[in-house]
């Protein structure tokens, strides 16, 4: 048995493991959302964006995916984006404590 905490690279293995069974829908837009923040943490810019984005056009109406990618937004640079993203996933969702921490 491993101690995954703070082991990027093992939460990768992970992720990748999980993604193969997810599917498509929800359950991949979460590995996604995961993936895409982990990648960040990695300094894999292009890959945590494309993780993202894929997350979205999965579950496009999905706040939680829209708040994710506008807080990744945020961090490579590109408020104006996110903000756009975190409107949209308070919109969706007014009740989402997630949704708005992202919007803030």
């Amino acid at each position: 048995q491993r101690d995954a905490r703070n082991d990027l690279a093992a939460a990768g293995a992970d992720e990748e493991a999980a993604l193969a069974l997810a599917g498509e829908g929800p359950s991949a837009s979460f590995v996604l959302r995961c993936r895409a923040m982990t990648r960040l943490l990695r300094g894999e810019a292009a890959g945590a964006r494309a993780d993202a984005d894929e997350a979205v056009r999965l579950m496009p109406t999905s706040a939680d995916a829209l708040a994710t990618r506008a807080r990744l937004l945020a961090a490579l640079g590109d408020p104006a984006a996110g903000r756009a993203d975190a409107e949209r996933a308070v919109e969706l969702d007014p009740a989402s404590s997630y949704a708005h921490w992202a919007h803030a």
